[in-house]
C-alpha cells in the first residue's frame, strides 16, 4: 500500500457484411447530441479524413520536460524502467491502492482540442497553416503539445485527481491505436457507435503485432509535465478494434482479437516501464454485443499478462454493461468503469433515479468481486445539459456509495468520471462539467472516504 500517493491525492483537490449485421447500428443523433455539435465536431471529422494523410506523426518532447521531478535526467534502472518514472512512482502513486477508501475524481478520456478563446485555437490554426504548406508537419506537433498542456491544466484548475493528456494527438479511437501495429491497412471513413463523429477503419490484412510504442512518449510528455499530479495512461481494447475493423485476412473475429490483444500487451508493459500507475483499456464494443463475453475475458487476460506494478481500468462505455457484470468480475483488473447513466435508463429509472441508483450499487457490491475499485459514469459527457450537484449526488452517487458501503467487502476505490469523453462538449461547458465533477467528489469524501 502507497499510502504517500494517496494523501497526496488527497490533498490535491467497416467489417465484412457478415460482420456488418452484428455492428452497432447507426441510430440517428437525439437532440443533446445535435445540441453538442457545431465547429468542434466539424473540425475533428476534418482531422479524421486527414488522418491518413499524417500518418504516425507524433510530437517530440523533450526526453526529460521541464518541470518533471526537478529536471533529473531519464535513465534506465536494473529493470528497464525509466529512473524518472521511479522517482515519481516513489512520492506520487503505488501499484496497489487496496485497503484505503479512496474516492476520486478523474475524465474519462478526451477533452476538446480546440475552444473559441485564441489560445484554443491553437491546432485550428496549425492544422489550416499546414494544409496551405505555410508550416511544416513539425508545427501541428508543437499545437498538439500546446494543447495538451492546456487540457492538463484546465483539469488541475477544476480539481480532478487523475489527469488524462485528453487524447489530444488521437485522430480517433481506432486509427490512432491500430496506425501504430503491423498488419493493418487504414481505409476509409465509418460512423463510430451511435456518434456523429467518424473514424477511419483498420483492414487486417497481415499479421497483427508491434514493432515500436505507439503511446509512450505521448504519455512520458503528459506525465512530465502534469506532475506532481498522476496520469492515467489510455489504451482502446482489443475487442473494440477487433469489432471495429474489416478482417481482410478471413481469419475471423476470434484470432483478430487474440492478436491485437498480444500487440497491445507489450504497449501495456512499455507504460509501465514509463510509470504509467494507471492503464485504462476503452472497450465499449462489449456493451453493444454482449455475446462477445467469453472473447473479451480471453483477450483481457492476454492483455494484461506480465504486468507486475500497473493497475488496469477495464471502461466500457456507450451502454449498459451491467448485464455482464458477472463475466466483468472475472477480469484480471482493478477497477471496472461503468456507464451508470447508461444502466439507470437501462432500468426505467429516469426521473426517479435514487431508488434505481441504489438497486444498481447493491447490485455492484454483490457480485464486485473484493479488492476492485469502480469507476463510476456518473456526469453526461454527451449533453451540453449541466447537471446540479446536489441534485446529481443525491440521484446518482450517493445511493450507490451508500449501498456499497453496506456490501460485505466495501470498495476500496471509487473514481468518479463523465460517462464519455468531453471531446465534443463546447469548451465552457466541458470545465463546468469538471469543476460539477469535483464538487460530487468533495461531497462523497465528506460523506463515505
Amino acid at each position: 500500500m502507497c499510502a504517500a500517493w494517496s494523501r497526496q491525492v488527497l490533498q490535491q483537490a467497416g467489417m465484412t457484411e457478415s460482420a456488418r449485421i452484428e455492428a452497432p447500428p447507426a441510430a440517428p443523433a437525439g437532440p443533446s447530441e445535435t445540441a453538442r455539435r457545431g465547429p468542434a465536431a466539424r473540425f475533428t471529422a476534418r482531422w479524421a479524413a486527414r488522418g491518413e494523410a499524417r500518418g504516425g506523426l507524433r510530437s517530440k518532447p523533450d526526453p526529460c520536460p521541464a518541470g518533471a521531478a526537478g529536471g533529473a535526467s531519464r535513465t534506465r534502472d536494473g529493470c528497464g524502467r525509466d529512473a524518472l518514472a521511479q522517482e515519481r512512482r516513489g512520492r506520487y502513486s503505488c501499484g496497489s491502492l487496496q485497503g484505503d477508501k479512496l474516492i476520486l475524481a478523474s475524465l474519462l478520456g478526451n477533452y476538446p482540442r480546440i475552444g473559441d478563446r485564441p489560445p484554443e485555437q491553437a491546432l485550428r490554426r496549425a492544422l489550416q497553416r499546414a494544409d496551405r504548406e505555410e508550416v511544416p508537419p513539425s508545427a501541428i506537433a508543437e499545437a498538439e503539445d500546446e494543447m495538451t498542456r492546456l487540457a492538463l491544466r484546465e483539469q488541475a484548475e477544476a480539481g480532478l485527481d487523475i489527469m488524462t493528456d485528453g487524447q489530444i494527438r488521437w485522430h480517433d479511437p481506432v486509427s490512432h491505436v491500430a496506425r501504430g501495429l503491423t498488419g493493418f491497412r487504414i481505409e476509409g471513413l465509418l460512423r463510430y457507435f451511435d456518434t456523429n463523429t467518424y473514424y477511419r477503419q483498420p483492414a487486417a490484412v497481415g499479421p497483427i503485432g508491434r514493432e515500436r510504442p505507439v503511446l509512450v512518449e505521448a504519455f512520458r510528455f503528459a506525465a512530465g509535465e502534469a506532475a506532481p499530479r498522476p496520469v492515467k495512461a489510455i489504451v482502446t481494447g482489443p475487442l473494440t478494434l477487433s469489432r471495429l475493423s474489416r478482417d481482410a485476412r478471413g481469419r475471423g473475429r476470434h484470432h483478430l482479437t487474440l492478436e491485437v490483444a498480444s500487440a497491445l500487451n507489450r504497449e501495456l508493459k512499455d507504460l509501465e516501464a514509463a510509470g504509467a500507475d494507471l492503464i485504462q483499456v476503452d472497450e465499449p464494443a462489449p456493451a453493444w454485443l454482449p455475446a462477445d463475453a467469453d472473447l473479451l475475458r480471453l483477450a483481457m487476460r492476454r492483455l494484461v499478462a506480465g504486468l507486475t506494478s500497473a493497475r488496469v481500468i477495464l471502461s466500457i462505455t456507450f451502454g449498459d454493461a451491467t448485464p455482464l457484470l458477472a463475466e466483468l468480475a472475472t477480469l484480471p483488473v482493478a477497477l471496472v468503469g461503468l456507464d451508470v447513466l447508461a444502466a439507470l435508463g437501462r432500468m426505467g429509472a429516469a426521473g426517479a433515479t435514487c431508488d434505481g441508483a441504489a438497486d444498481l450499487g447493491t447490485r455492484l457490491a454483490s457480485v464486485i468481486p473484493p479488492g476492485t475499485g469502480l469507476l463510476l459514469g456518473v456526469i453526461d459527457g454527451r449533453n451540453t445539459r449541466l447537471e446540479e450537484p446536489n441534485a446529481t449526488y443525491e440521484s446518482r452517487v450517493r445511493p450507490i456509495l451508500a449501498a456499497l458501503r453496506k456490501g460485505s467487502e466495501p470498495v476500496p476505490e471509487v473514481h468518479l468520471a463523465p460517462n464519455h469523453g468531453l471531446e465534443f462538449l463546447p469548451r465552457d461547458a466541458a470545465r463546468a462539467k469538471m469543476t460539477a465533477l469535483a464538487a460530487l467528489r468533495d461531497r462523497a469524501r465528506q460523506e463515505f472516504a
